[in-house]
């Protein structure tokens, strides 16, 4: 029968021997993560599979490596859905994505977007959908590329895929739904042409190779930052702000904030929905 693990059981020296069986095994480092949430979740995945010490739950992993991905997705828990948080979204129109088509439509230059942590992509078709709304000739001009990533790779492969239960547009208008969507059987599935707008890839956001892109006009990365310590936190922040173009801007989380020591890269666009511009 299972008994509640202790954290003094839990999370005393044998602590230490799960963080080096992620690095060695998977070359994941558990030590970014805030300790207290992946407390929380290996307690949760333990008490699940009726594990009693930590030692139990390290041989389990060996011997069931898959479990590996569930812990990483308690970790990540994705919560998503198309334009969720209407409110946010009806500020990135008109703060942020309204500013970014008048400065298009004088350079005539690429507009780039990155959507950090888009787990099965509804944030950044979301995304797309706004700027073809706001500016058609986007897509014969094809003066639009959205890059999406996400730790998880099934996640990435439903995004690339495209097809969403009627759950996930519950939030689009009926107008929306038609041209953006076409019916299937077990739901609703991206149109090829804002499909195309899109690119997809597994990427980790600590690690350096995550970034590859600079002159953004938009990140958005909203509710990750929350899941790492301050210092990883940084270090994702300084990425952003490589990455974004003078005056482009950053969308984080409602309870996210900006570490102090960069805050002073950007203005506050709007405080509550946390929009932020990069300083000229």
């Amino acid at each position: 029968m299972f008994k509640n693990p202790k954290k003094s059981v839990l999370f005393d020296q044998d602590y230490d021997a799960l963080y080096a069986l992620f690095k060695t095994r998977w070359n994941f480092s558990l030590s970014s993560y805030r300790k207290q949430m992946v407390q929380r979740r290996v307690l949760a995945r333990m008490q699940k599979l009726g594990l009693n010490n930590v030692n139990e739950y390290l041989d389990y992993l060996k011997k069931y490596p898959q479990e590996f991905e569930g812990l990483i997705k308690s970790l990540c828990v994705p919560v998503t859905s198309f334009f969720r948080d209407a409110q946010t979204f009806k500020a990135i129109e008109q703060k942020v994505i309204d500013p970014i088509i008048q400065n298009h439509r004088k350079s005539r230059a690429l507009i780039k977007v990155w959507s950090a942590g888009t787990s099965s992509g509804e944030e950044a078709y979301s995304l797309a959908i706004l700027f073809l709304e706001k500016a058609p000739e986007i897509i014969l001009s094809q003066k639009l590329q959205i890059w999406a990533t996400d730790l998880d790779q099934k996640a990435i492969a439903i995004a690339q895929i495209g097809e969403y239960s009627q759950d996930k547009v519950k939030n689009l208008n009926p107008h929306l739904l038609k041209k953006y969507f076409d019916r299937t059987q077990i739901g609703w599935k991206v149109k090829p042409f804002l499909k195309q707008l899109v690119r997809f890839e597994q990427k980790d956001i600590l690690k350096s190779e995550a970034l590859d892109w600079e002159g953004l006009d938009l990140i958005l990365c909203r509710n990750l930052l929350i899941y790492f310590d301050e210092k990883e936190q940084k270090k994702i922040v300084e990425k952003f702000i490589y990455a974004l173009r003078k005056e482009g801007f950053l969308v984080l989380g409602r309870v996210e904030f900006l570490p102090d020591s960069l805050s002073r890269f950007f203005k506050t666009i709007d405080e509550r929905e946390r929009i932020f511009q990069k300083l000229s």
